[in-house]
């Protein structure tokens, strides 16, 4: 679809995107993605992030980060380990691990931004070479835009986590490598995901779980029904969870406090009730939007869910967490999040099945999904206006620095 041109040569496009790049990175990221099926462009995609990451320098989590990077400086890697700021921040060997590397050299805060999100662009760039014996098929509108809604998901800007969504693109980059081929050591490498952020354990668990509910979807539907009315019930499961030392691990020390959970519920309370509700919106109406195609194809296709049936459990069970700690309003997104970067995934997956092939060819489905692909892709950016309105950010180059705004958590 997006792609029309062949490349015939793949050093003289490298050649040529390596040119733009110098004089202007975000005319490089548009040829790229005229071109995206490409692993050059997807090389050049990467590159794009550390600019990015370069210019916008730290903000929110990664600020933390790269102070916590500051004091890595002649230090060696076990004192680093053993220091507590270090673990505040995260038990998880990725973060120290990397902080400790670019500390040999002493980097700037710029590069060290710029790395981060280099890293997060390739672990979400290997997610989706996942689907490479896919997306090199004839495509057409639909699956297209499943695909964008699919590189969408989950927004841009947050490499500034540094942990939790690279990790959850590393658990995506084997999960739906073993759902494809169905080879069980994919599986198992889902675990690397716990290398970067031990809340990843609820997903791999949860991908273990649905290899034994695959086949009692009533089951499923009926805890996803109860989930979503238990919403309304203001207590505060993971709170609860928390309490129990065999969950601890899965928390930062400090969510054991009384006061920090106290502050996490009246911030959810504030966030439910004051918050923005478009932003809020986003993620439910990509997953009303999901479960509504299914139904749709369930009405030619009664075994619509029986292809790929554990990742569509994945997804079930997922969403159903994701309602249960609704008073916890991270825990909720990241969740929520989580099951609709698997939906989308299995959507994109289920749409070249040819007994659904049917609905590539209705012109209403392409609308509604294209306006819904704007809204994904617009929300994070008017969110983040604030840090992306610089003109030098998007018509600049590494020699037309934009000025750091260091931005924290509120």
């Amino acid at each position: 679809m997006i792609q029309k041109i062949r490349i015939t040569n793949n050093g003289s496009y490298a050649l040529m995107l390596a040119i733009l790049y110098a004089i202007s990175p975000i005319l490089s990221l548009c040829v790229a993605l005229m071109m995206y099926k490409n692993w050059v462009s997807q090389t050049f995609f990467i590159l794009f992030a550390f600019y990015f990451g370069f210019q916008l320098g730290p903000n929110l989590d990664l600020m933390q980060h790269y102070h916590n990077y500051l004091d890595f400086f002649g230090k060696s890697f076990f004192d680093r380990y053993s220091d507590f700021a270090t673990l505040y921040l995260g038990k998880e060997p990725f973060h120290i691990v990397f902080k400790y590397i670019l500390s040999r050299v002493e980097l700037s805060s710029r590069v060290f931004c710029g790395c981060a999100a280099a890293i997060y662009a390739t672990t979400f760039i290997y997610f989706i070479r996942q689907f490479k014996d896919f997306y090199t098929q004839k495509m057409g509108w639909l699956r297209t835009l499943v695909l964008l809604t699919l590189a969408v998901t989950v927004e841009f800007y947050w490499y500034f986590g540094l942990r939790f969504w690279t990790g959850g693109f590393v658990f995506m980059i084997f999960y739906c490598k073993y759902i494809i081929t169905t080879q069980k050591k994919y599986l198992f490498l889902t675990l690397t995901a716990l290398l970067f952020h031990f809340a990843l354990f609820a997903v791999i668990a949860v991908a273990i779980l649905a290899e034994f509910l695959k086949n009692y979807k009533l089951l499923l539907y009926i805890i996803v029904g109860v989930s979503t009315l238990y919403r309304e019930v203001e207590w505060n499961l993971i709170n609860f969870l928390s309490s129990f030392s065999i969950f601890r691990t899965l928390f930062k020390s400090s969510y054991q406090s009384s006061s920090v959970q106290r502050a996490i519920a009246n911030r959810a309370k504030e966030y439910y009730e004051n918050g923005n509700i478009v932003y809020q919106s986003r993620i439910p109406l990509l997953m009303i939007f999901f479960f509504s195609i299914i139904i749709l194809l369930w009405t030619k296709n009664k075994n619509v869910t029986k292809s790929y049936p554990k990742m569509y459990a994945c997804i079930l069970i997922l969403l159903a967490i994701a309602n249960f700690g609704h008073a916890d309003f991270v825990f909720y997104e990241r969740y929520l999040k989580f099951s609709c970067l698997l939906s989308y995934s299995y959507l994109f997956l289920i749409l070249f099945d040819k007994a659904n092939d049917w609905i590539n060819h209705t012109i209403f489905t392409k609308l509604v999904l294209a306006g819904i692909f704007l809204i994904a892709f617009s929300i994070p950016l008017y969110q983040q206006r604030q840090l992306i309105s610089e003109m030098a950010l998007w018509f600049g180059n590494f020699f037309t620095l934009i000025p750091l705004k260091e931005l924290g958590n509120t």
